[in-house]
């Protein structure tokens, strides 16, 4: 391993080292915390009925961005 790197390197290690850590501990978490179909069932009618009770237009699509374990 070098001992001088560059700061770019250094964040890039990081960064990576952050991320990998977290990713195993939402994995564990989402094992623990899996959503009945029932529970997903609800928050989708739910989600159905605000879209038609407050959208100005039709909604035909919706764009889910960096939720969950994405």
């Amino acid at each position: 391993m070098r001992k001088h790197r560059n700061p770019r390197e250094q964040v890039l290690k990081a960064s990576r080292d952050y991320y990998s850590h977290r990713a195993y501990y939402e994995d564990l978490l989402f094992q623990r915390q899996r959503r009945s179909i029932e529970t997903t069932k609800r928050e989708l009618n739910f989600l159905e009925h605000a879209f038609r009770a407050d959208a100005t237009r039709p909604i035909k699509e919706v764009l889910d961005i960096g939720c969950g374990n994405g």
